[in-house]
């Protein structure tokens, strides 16, 4: 375990952290957000707001803002490509649930419905949240799948939402509790070329925003235990109330 943002969280297989509410991340009007502990960037584009409340949030408006981190090969092949041992996760306030928004995403140029999602993401569908494993094209469409949640989830209410692949099972948690389950080796990862590194708070190639606060994003090159990821629950949730 190492300290980052304050609690100590696990930090073995951590290659990627923000925080809104860290200098070191983020000074509130920038139009840059900076990795604390990896070496990637990330520009705040169409005028993404601050929230200082509960240590600090980036507050997106649902219309057309998000955060692009800069595309690396290194996202393909590690944490949102072809892994399937990975942890994603992030602290979350939605203001609006919309049908298929994107939190945490990894997209590419193609467009079209079954393009949209390459290794691991999280999104929100109407009232909920859902975790999204695979690769798909329009070719394709088997090639994706859910680790579904679907949770009756209340806007302006903080949620922790982690998202696990240990090789072979997905695993999603809110809250530090495991609330779904799915089948990794199921899916087709026939990576598709890409440009765009990850995309916080939008499906940015077919203009579904996140309408809500979002905050400390984590990417890891493993899959969290179930005890790990309460761990990281348990010392971040006081900064949001719970």
């Amino acid at each position: 375990m190492g300290t980052y943002g304050g609690p100590n969280i696990i930090t073995d297989g951590l290659v990627f952290a923000m925080d809104a509410g860290s200098t070191r991340s983020y000074i509130p009007g920038s139009t840059v957000a900076n990795d604390i502990v990896g070496e990637f960037s990330g520009s705040v584009l169409n005028g993404v707001a601050f929230d200082s409340a509960n240590g600090g949030s980036w507050d997106f408006d649902g219309s057309n803002d998000r955060i692009q981190v800069e595309y690396k090969s290194y996202w393909d092949t590690n944490v949102f490509g072809e892994a399937t041992n990975f942890t994603i996760s992030c602290w979350a306030n939605v203001d609006q649930f919309y049908n298929w928004t994107s939190l945490i995403h990894k997209a590419h140029n193609a467009g079209g419905w079954y393009s949209n999602t390459e290794g691991a993401a999280i999104w929100i569908n109407a009232g909920g949240f859902q975790a999204v494993f695979g690769a798909g094209v329009q070719s394709n469409p088997g090639g994706w799948g859910f680790v579904t949640s679907y949770l009756t989830s209340d806007t302006g209410e903080w949620y922790n939402l982690t998202f696990t692949g240990d090789g072979s099972t997905g695993r999603f948690y809110v809250n530090g509790v495991e609330e779904a389950t799915g089948n990794l080796a199921s899916r087709t990862l026939s990576v598709v070329s890409s440009t765009n590194g990850p995309t916080m708070g939008a499906r940015a190639f077919d203009g579904a925003f996140y309408n809500g606060k979002m905050t400390l994003p984590l990417y890891y090159t493993r899959g969290l235990t179930a005890d790990e990821v309460l761990h990281n629950y348990n010392v971040t949730k006081n900064r949001f109330g719970l």
